[in-house]
């Protein structure tokens, strides 16, 4: 597609561990085009983490991918969220009391299944400067070598699609379903923006609570075009099954909790799809 620039959008969606995949699939990019510039970066879910990574190095795009790469190697589940017998034993209690019993009158609800102040923690350590904010980030749009990037989350307060983006010369948009902030972007943009619903708890920016942007957009197109692509490059982490592959039986026990909550969960993501999904509008 064009539109009479020639800037290239990196896209990067959602997928959570999936989003190991997009590494993969751009070092074989890297490996063609070393020197590649992308000065437009858009991500959504765990795809903010990697387009966040790229955008705040100032090495070429190569040595950049390939640290992406030694950064998504090295990661441990420990890092991500909190694994500790005793403190996921206490989430399940909380949820099993506020479910079953209405919870307590004095104690508050439980806010997500895990703790996810590790992966705040290994964000804050690796990626940013003393103040919280991407040095890199900012050193990039200096030197014209990044033009914007944008991260995208939901808001549970408002039901909107919010992206955040920190570039020059940019026009933001408004839309009833989605809408754009100017800002110095920072670890709690990625973290509101990785926050997959019950799971992972939601994070307070201003007076509003984000969650997961896979929610409203699984890959944030719409963004990269009002930044003025003229090219988009969109790595999916989704694999479409075939007819024969669809059809055919995974199992033939009787089904499992995890077997029964997966389906579940398709489903009820389905369903939000029908609801919120609309034709894209510029």
């Amino acid at each position: 597609m064009t539109n009479g620039n020639d800037d290239l959008a990196l896209v990067l969606g959602g997928g959570g561990a999936h989003a190991a995949y997009q590494v993969g699939f751009l070092r074989c990019v890297a490996d063609c085009f070393p020197n590649l510039r992308i000065p437009i970066l858009t991500g959504i879910s765990a795809g903010s983490i990697n387009a966040a990574f790229i955008a705040n190095h100032q090495g070429t795009f190569r040595e950049a991918i390939n640290a992406l790469s030694d950064f998504w190697r090295n990661l441990t589940v420990e890092q991500v969220y909190d694994v500790k017998g005793w403190s996921l034993a206490k989430s399940l209690l909380r949820w099993a009391i506020h479910l079953l019993l209405g919870g307590f009158p004095t104690t508050a609800g439980p806010k997500a299944f895990v703790d996810t102040s590790p992966l705040r923690k290994l964000l804050q350590s690796g990626f940013t400067s003393a103040n919280g904010r991407f040095a890199g980030i900012h050193e990039n749009i200096r030197r014209e070598k990044l033009k914007a990037l944008a991260i995208t989350a939901t808001n549970y307060t408002t039901g909107q699609a919010v992206t955040w983006v920190q570039g020059q010369n940019i026009a933001i948009w408004e839309r009833p379903d989605r809408h754009s902030v100017m800002t110095d972007i920072t670890v709690e943009q990625i973290m509101a923006s990785t926050a997959l619903p019950i799971f992972f708890p939601a994070v307070r920016i201003g007076d509003s609570w984000f969650g997961d942007g896979g929610i409203r957009q699984y890959a944030p197109l719409a963004p990269a075009l009002h930044l003025g692509a003229g090219r988009i490059m969109a790595v999916s982490t989704r694999h479409r099954q075939s007819l024969p592959e669809a059809g055919s039986a995974v199992h033939h026990r009787y089904p499992s909790i995890a077997q029964i909550m997966d389906v579940l969960m398709n489903a009820i993501f389905v369903l939000i799809y029908i609801k919120f999904a609309r034709p894209m509008t510029m």
